[in-house]
């Protein structure tokens, strides 16, 4: 399986093309079974970071 996961990672690692950037961001404590929610949890995170502190 990390055969495949090395594929998907030097993809990943290539330029991007047409103005999609991708991450990744290694787990190796999780299982198949155990990394759906923490990644899941990463992504959203990235995609929808908090809004700044208002200055006072």
């Amino acid at each position: 399986m990390q055969e495949g996961v090395d594929r998907v990672v030097a993809a990943v690692r290539a330029p991007p093309r047409g103005g999609v950037t991708l991450t990744h961001a290694p787990m190796p404590e999780g299982k198949h079974s155990t990394i759906y929610h923490p990644a899941t949890t990463r992504a959203i995170r990235a995609l929808f970071p908090p809004p700044p502190e208002p200055k006072p």
